[in-house]
């Protein structure tokens, strides 16, 4: 029963949660839906210097940091005490289950730097921490800092009247610590921003995909920095401003104010920008949004920005983009007052008309998007092997992107299923293998004889088989080729390889041009018949699946026992098909057909309903081939369970005439049962009909006599 609530708001003063305390059973809880799938905080493995940082290895470490990075100079992550804090990411997070805490995401502030390791982070809602919002608030900037190697994805904004949005840090500021150096770096680089949503309503709002604002020390501290940002990306990006203010709104960055020694370089956006056209909407730049001097010290920004370029898409929703806009949205002190160096600026947009709003002076391309699928378009960028720039048609619509991005794919080769007796050989023998981004690998394997090579469907790497040859499709990252081999003797109740071998098409039961011995899919097996003539049967696997275990029995043998008799006026001249198909997704359905090789035509398969305990006439009959679907664990699975296996039993019914294609004794325990077939039952009952009319016509004769 319910005795009484409990309210408890965030650190930021939000209401969360109102929750009922409960007596159950004489035990006390509390009942808080949002908190089911918030994960715990967890310290991170590590000390936290740079020589054994934090281990960000879980959701539970990563949550930590929002935990702990809270309080300006005095959260674990932002000790006026240290130096710099050093914090290292192990795998791929997603982020998904911060955003169920009453208390998510708090754009933590740092001190120090992170490394994602070439990691990324995806699915999180950031809240924000005062003004700063973002993967993390507010950078100080102590000795060195940065944060680099990591992808976010699908990042949004959780508290849209926030100040500064950046994805990845909103805003810096300066330690000023008495054991602190006056000379400092902050380095951005190897950043992905991809399929994410930033916004504010602020009134003076300013959103940056990397960083919102970077701004210089505090004047007369004596502190000088050294900024650089570089391989960075902001992908598949809407960024929107509402206020009719002053917001700025840069593709990398929002607003750069008064830094002495900037440097922006090997970088790309390809993102939506959205201003409201009513406000300062000159301030909307593909690259930076604005540019401006120090409010309380006439210093200009100084450095260079080169071998960059942006693709600014058509925005979405109420509000619209400006009508022109530019690398570079605005800046607010004369050119003559700059020491800036522009080169290598490439923009491309689909608006027809784009101006350049900023009131500077720099060389910049506007390129058409055509041109963007072109190297030779991008004057000054590195494309060789060692530079930071590629450009492949199989990745980025075409477009050039950083090399650390999509590098060049591994293929692993795992043998490790395969049998020791299979003697296998995988050429190239080098593991794992480089391959060229989007280019295909081809693997030569062999294999003992009396063994069939097999893909595993856990493998990763698409492609084909076709004989002793694994043909991968074009490769745009890491994966894995699975083999396996089965002894194809195996497959067989009474191992007759030999018998197999002597199937119709010279051993090739299903035409394909591959004989059934080297296909672990397929199988072709001698039927029992009344009629004393072989007759051939080849069951394939239509979705790879290793066949096992194939034999045929008669209609009257122990493997019927346990099922009920066929429908009235059935005929299984040729008795009962039965095989297991291994490594069946679980639960999943698989496709197979069987051809029957004889004279006499296939009028169908009757397959056992376990849950119905009835047979069915199922599949589609086309010529001598019948194929059908069985779902692993569903009535026709003779299992009866989803275990991955299916077992199908099936009996094949034809016309009278058993006449086979080759010759040979049928295996199995004994001959089938004869009896009357469907077609000789429709002609006799035909023949009943003629008499009965004939017989009635002769009466009516008789009477008019």
């Amino acid at each position: 029963m319910v005795i009484g609530t409990l309210s408890f708001a965030t650190k930021r003063g939000r209401l969360r949660q109102t929750c009922g305390v409960l007596l159950v059973a004489g035990l006390w809880g509390i009942a808080s839906p949002s908190q089911a799938g918030c994960p715990a905080t967890q310290a991170p493995e590590g000390s936290g210097t740079s020589t054994d940082p934090y281990l960000i290895q879980t959701v539970n470490n990563l949550y930590w940091m929002s935990e702990v990075g809270d309080g300006f100079g005095s959260g674990q992550l932002s000790d006026a005490s240290t130096s710099a804090v050093y914090l290292k990411q192990t795998q791929d997070i997603d982020a998904a289950s911060i955003n169920e805490c009453p208390d998510p995401w708090n754009s933590p502030q740092l001190k120090g730097i992170y490394d994602g390791d070439g990691h990324r982070i995806s699915n999180l809602t950031a809240y924000k921490n005062g003004n700063a919002l973002g993967l993390f608030g507010t950078l100080l900037i102590a000795s060195d800092a940065g944060i680099k190697n990591l992808v976010l994805e699908n990042f949004t904004v959780g508290d849209e009247d926030a100040r500064d949005v950046g994805g990845i840090v909103s805003s810096v500021a300066y330690a000023t610590g008495a054991s602190d150096p006056s000379e400092r770096a902050l380095s951005f680089s190897r950043l992905k921003l991809i399929s994410s949503t930033l916004k504010t309503t602020d009134f003076s709002g300013k959103i940056g995909g990397i960083i919102s604002y970077l701004g210089p020390p505090p004047t007369g501290s004596g502190i000088s920095v050294e900024v650089t940002l570089e391989e960075l990306a902001v992908v598949d990006t809407t960024m929107e401003t509402t206020s009719s203010g002053t917001p700025a709104v840069g593709g990398l960055v929002g607003n750069v104010q008064g830094l002495q020694d900037f440097t922006l370089k090997n970088a790309y956006v390809d993102a939506s920008l959205i201003a409201n056209s009513s406000g300062n909407a000159t301030r909307t730049g593909g690259l930076i949004g604005w540019l401006d001097g120090d409010a309380t010290d006439p210093n200009v920004p100084s450095g260079d920005v080169e071998k960059s370029y942006a693709v600014l898409r058509d925005g979405v929703g109420s509000n619209t983009r400006p009508s022109s806009i530019a690398l570079f949205g605005s800046f607010s002190t004369s050119d003559s007052d700059m020491d800036l160096t522009f080169q290598h600026l490439y923009l491309e947009s689909a608006d027809e008309d784009v101006g350049d709003t900023s009131g500077l002076t720099y060389a910049s391309t506007r390129v058409s998007a055509a041109d963007l699928l072109d190297d030779a378009t991008f004057s000054g960028f590195d494309f060789t092997a060692s530079g930071p720039w590629r450009i492949n048609s199989a990745v980025n619509d075409g477009a050039p992107y950083l090399s650390w991005e999509f590098p060049d794919p591994e293929v692993t080769v795992d043998t490790s299923p395969v049998p020791p007796g299979a003697g296998i050989s995988v050429t190239p023998s080098d593991n794992p293998i480089t391959v060229v981004l989007g280019q295909t690998q081809s693997l030569d394997i062999t294999v003992n004889p009396g063994y069939a090579l097999q893909i595993d469907p856990a493998s990763t790497c698409a492609g084909s088989l076709t004989g002793s040859t694994y043909q991968t499709e074009a490769l745009t990252e890491d994966c894995t080729v699975k083999i396996n081999a089965f002894n194809h003797g195996d497959a067989f109740v009474d191992g007759s390889v030999e018998v197999e071998d002597a199937a119709p098409n010279s051993g090739d039961g299903n035409n394909d041009g591959v004989d059934d011995a080297d296909q672990v899919e397929v199988a072709s097996v001698l039927l029992d018949s009344d009629s004393g003539s072989a007759v051939y049967a080849t069951v394939e696997s239509l979705g790879g699946r290793p066949l096992v275990e194939v034999s045929t029995s008669s209609i009257d043998t122990d493997n019927f026992a346990s099922l009920p008799g066929l429908p009235e006026g059935s005929e299984a001249v040729l008795g009962m098909l039965e095989f297991k198909a291994l490594q069946v997704a679980n639960g999943g359905t698989e496709t197979f057909k069987v051809t029957v090789h004889s004279d006499a035509a296939l009028e169908g398969v009757l397959k056992w309903n376990r849950v119905a305990d009835q047979w069915d006439s199922i599949g589609t009959v086309s010529g001598q081939s019948v194929t059908f679907y069985i779902t692993d664990g569903g009535p026709y699975d003779r299992h009866g369970s989803a275990d991955g296996e299916i077992l199908d039993p099936i009996v094949p019914l034809t016309s009278v005439s058993t006449s086979g294609g080759a010759s040979g004794t049928a295996s199995g325990d004994a001959l089938a049962v004869p009896t009357t077939s469907r077609s000789l039952l429709a002609l006799m009952a035909a023949l009943m009909l003629g008499l009965v009319f004939l017989q009635r016509a002769a009466r009516h004769q008789q009477q008019r006599l």
